[in-house]
C-alpha cells in the first residue's frame, strides 16, 4: 500500500511541474465592418497548469468590459481558455490581447 501511494504521489508531482506554453491568437467573430458591433476572441490554447491571465487594450488604453471564459480541456491534458471582448470598431482602433501564463518569462501580446 506504502509504494502505491508513493507511485501516485510521483506521478502527481511530475504532473504538476509539467509546463506547457499557451499558443494565443486573437480574432474577431464576425466579419469585421467599421461601426457595427462585434466581438474580439482572445484564445489561448493548450494551457498547462492553469490559469492563464488575459487583459485588453484599445489604442493603448487598458479596456475591462471583457469576460473570461471556464477552461474547457483538450485530450493531451491541457486546456482552452477564451476572453471575450464586445466592440464597435472604429476606423484606425488597434486592439492588444495580453496573455500572462507562468511558462512565459515576458507576457504574450496579440494585436487586432
Amino acid at each position: 500500500m506504502k509504494m502505491l501511494l508513493i507511485f501516485f504521489i510521483l506521478i502527481y508531482i511530475k504532473d504538476t511541474s509539467t509546463q506547457y506554453v499557451p499558443q494565443n491568437s486573437i480574432y474577431s467573430s464576425d466579419n469585421v465592418q467599421v461601426g457595427s458591433e462585434n466581438t474580439l476572441i482572445c484564445h489561448s490554447a493548450r494551457v498547462f497548469p492553469p490559469p492563464v491571465h488575459i487583459t485588453w487594450t484599445r489604442n493603448g488604453v487598458k479596456v475591462t468590459e471583457s469576460s473570461l471564459s471556464q477552461f474547457y480541456p483538450n485530450e493531451d491534458n491541457t486546456y482552452n481558455q477564451f476572453s471575450h471582448l464586445p466592440f464597435t470598431p472604429q476606423q484606425g482602433d488597434i486592439y492588444t490581447c495580453t496573455v500572462e501564463h507562468k511558462s512565459l518569462e515576458i507576457p504574450d501580446t496579440k494585436t487586432f
